[in-house]
């Protein structure tokens, strides 16, 4: 049986220094557990265990964009399935590229071994 998808609004930060990008779900700065989905993935929990945001390293290489997009980016949709057996990711981010926009997507996926709740919840811009 498939679980309700949950959508919530976020905004992002974008470090141009440490290329690092960082979205999170818009009024919550609570925070409780972040694990690492691999070396330059991190998922970030609530108190209650819901996904809160998720950060990537090395953002202009692993979304294949140059940073001034990764600074301005119009349009993101990241769908956080979790299930008893694993934890998959699609990031989907609008970014300008000169005078038109461009689709980055990047798909994770990784045996649940730290038995978060299952959830499906999606990550939008407004």
């Amino acid at each position: 049986m498939k679980n309700k998808i949950v959508k919530v609004k976020v905004d992002y930060t974008y470090d141009h220094l440490a290329d690092a990008l960082f979205v999170y779900i818009k009024d919550n700065n609570d925070y409780e557990e972040a694990i690492e989905l691999n070396p330059i993935t991190y998922l970030s929990f609530n108190s209650k265990g819901f996904p809160a945001a998720i950060e990537f390293l090395d953002a202009s290489k692993v979304l294949r964009a140059k940073k001034y997009g990764l600074q301005n980016i119009k349009k993101i949709d990241i769908n956080i399935n979790i299930t008893e057996e694993c934890i998959k990711i699609k990031s989907s981010f609008m970014i300008p590229l000169h005078n038109k926009e461009e689709s980055k997507v990047n798909i994770l996926s990784i045996g649940n071994d730290h038995v978060m709740p299952v959830v499906n919840v999606e990550l939008i811009t407004s």
